[in-house]
């Protein structure tokens, strides 16, 4: 997936690259110059379409992801519609951009379409919340039956499809932990260690948390946050309350 990955922002930098001049060119040709004024930072005219080019980078960049790997494809099968969702938000955006450059748009209407482009991807949000957290139901269910599952845990690889979650790791609560029986809300692992429970495994049953969830022997949960997060919420869960504080 990484090599994808990295193929696709390759080619996304490279029809960037190679858009940018001759958008430049048209833009130039047809005089679509957007001219200094109090509202803006330079001082002469510049070419205007820029968006165009990025945008041309963009969807190729992510035509090559999809084609070059399996694991993108089918994250699309299963969330084509939150997929859609997105892509449609950009594209409204991008449009009112390119009609902006064209025929230009007060500020007022920029800021109606904006704000709609912004309250349909706000909407969405939950759904996509859902589905990370879904995927990481999945990873965990899909090795509950594994004796050892630290050599082959599939939690750190969800990190490229995740961004900004942080550390992903796999807990197991053991019989002898003082938080079984206890709520997420008693128990507070955010507030004090600052991971976050993102999804539960209850034998072949997925969770998706709420501050009402009692922990039981043998969960497996999906923690969250900076290195030293987890680990204050492992030290926590396993009853070491002194490393935990420290």
């Amino acid at each position: 997936m990484l090599i994808a990955a990295f193929i696709g922002f390759a080619a996304a930098l490279a029809a960037t690259l190679l858009a940018t001049p001759i958008v430049r060119a048209l833009a130039l040709g047809r005089d679509l110059l957007d001219a200094p004024n109090h509202r803006k930072v330079h001082k002469e005219a510049v070419p205007r379409l820029g968006g165009v080019a990025l945008g041309a980078g963009l969807i190729l960049g992510t035509i090559g992801a999809i084609l070059l790997s399996a694991e993108a494809r089918d994250i699309l099968l299963r969330h084509g519609p939150r997929f859609a969702t997105l892509v449609a938000t950009a594209a409204v955006l991008a449009l009112v951009g390119l009609y902006d450059d064209l025929r230009g748009l007060s500020a007022r209407a920029k800021l109606v379409a904006y704000g709609i482009a912004f309250w349909k991807g706000a909407t969405n949000l939950q759904g996509h919340v859902k589905a990370g957290t879904a995927m990481i139901m999945e990873a965990l269910t899909s090795q509950s039956g594994k004796r050892d599952t630290s050599k082959d845990d599939a939690l750190p690889q969800l990190s490229q499809y995740l961004p900004g979650l942080g550390e992903l790791t796999t807990f197991e609560l053991p019989p002898t932990s003082p938080a079984a029986g206890k709520s997420l809300a008693q128990l507070n692992v955010r507030g004090l260690t600052g991971a976050t429970i993102l999804a539960i495994t209850r034998g072949d049953q997925g969770i998706i948390p709420a501050a009402t969830e009692e922990l039981r022997p043998g969960d497996r949960l999906a923690l969250a946050g900076t290195r030293e997060a987890v680990a204050a919420a492992t030290d926590l869960l396993e009853g070491n309350s002194d490393k935990a504080a420290d």
